[in-house]
């Protein structure tokens, strides 16, 4: 009885048979990568929360905002309305570039500065006692409360390495032209700047708050 056999051909002709599809690519990332990568998501999920808050203030109707922005009793009536209108635009073009990747520090640096505006605003409320609707997101916010200074200094410190690495590794990395040397270094120090400011204000009015509150169960 014959049996079938194999030969297997150890010459190098036979690689050169073996289409080049089948072939394994091994793919590694190296952390620079996957901190960049990282970055991204920051920069997405950041840009995703401004876009959506905006929008909802939009949805909800310019009057309403702007009611809003006068009950916080910080600016005076006739620039209410400018606010009321503008302010959620702010948000929106914001968070749509950093959502893109599009000219990712300034974005950064500007929503910092939203970050830290909001809470102060919603610091400076409460110690005044004020208890309405924060406007955070449209028609769908919640009243005013410390865990939206602590949300929005949280959101202000992970904007800080979006900045710091151009936006990460995914998106349209557009910067202005000639510009970008000056943007990482003077944008740096106000972005730090800002941050320093919100954290103080955060835990400075907090504790003032706190204080009269025990002085007033005493």
């Amino acid at each position: 009885m014959l049996l079938p056999c194999v030969l297997l051909d150890p010459s190098p002709a036979v690689d050169k048979r073996i289409p080049s599809s089948l072939a394994v690519k091994v793919v590694t990332t190296s952390p620079v990568e996957a901190a960049m990568v990282a970055v991204s998501f920051a920069r997405i999920v950041i840009g995703l929360v401004l876009f959506v808050a905006g929008l909802a203030k939009l949805r909800g109707g310019e009057r309403r905002f702007t009611a809003v922005v006068a009950r916080y009793e910080l600016v005076p009536a006739a620039v209410a309305p400018v606010l009321g209108r503008w302010l959620p635009w702010a948000e929106v073009v914001t968070g749509a570039f950093l959502v893109a990747g599009v000219a990712s520090q300034p974005a950064a640096l500007a929503a910092a500065v939203l970050f830290t505006v909001f809470s102060l605003a919603i610091g400076v409320g409460l110690a005044r006692g004020h208890t309405h609707d924060c406007g955070c997101a449209g028609p769908i916010g919640g009243r005013l409360h410390w865990r939206l200074m602590h949300r929005n200094l949280a959101l202000t410190l992970a904007i800080l390495p979006v900045y710091a690495f151009g936006g990460g590794s995914l998106g349209i990395a557009t910067e202005f032209a000639g510009a970008a040397s000056s943007w990482s270094d003077a944008g740096l120090l106000a972005l730090v700047s800002l941050t320093a400011v919100a954290a103080a204000g955060t835990f400075a009015l907090q504790g003032v708050v706190t204080a009269k509150e025990r002085e007033a169960t005493a």
